[in-house]
């Protein structure tokens, strides 16, 4: 391997590392399949909702699409809430997605596959 090549490698994989590395240990604590109650509590570091409020979710939205109940959650580990602060842009919030009451995935890559596969518009 010549050094521009493992120069280039080492780039990429310290970039990885920073981008894992500011990942919320609550979203890292996320496995496919979770029940969406299990999903909240871990989101929400097992502090009950109130009312229509879940902690640290800045908005959820419920679709019904083909056959399929899907909640998107906005993961926000600052507990910002939309109707508080409403210039919080997307690229400070992680979307969590549960389909039928199961986690499907999260974070922005994994919504585009479902906007995609959804016709869900949420940018």
């Amino acid at each position: 391997m010549t050094s521009k090549h493992a120069l280039r490698a080492l780039a990429a994989a310290l970039a990885l590392t920073a981008i894992s590395a500011c990942q919320d240990s609550r979203l890292r604590a996320l496995d496919a399949g979770m029940a969406k109650d299990s999903v909240i509590a871990l989101l929400a570091d097992g502090t009950p909702a109130r009312a229509d409020t879940i902690q640290n979710v800045y908005k959820h939205t419920r679709y019904l699409m083909d056959a399929k109940e899907i909640d998107i959650y906005m993961f926000d580990p600052k507990n910002r809430k939309m109707w508080e602060d409403p210039n919080v842009t997307n690229e400070e919030l992680t979307p969590v997605v549960v389909i039928d009451g199961k986690l499907d995935g999260f974070g922005w890559n994994h919504m585009e596959d479902v906007t995609s596969k959804y016709r869900i518009q949420i940018r």
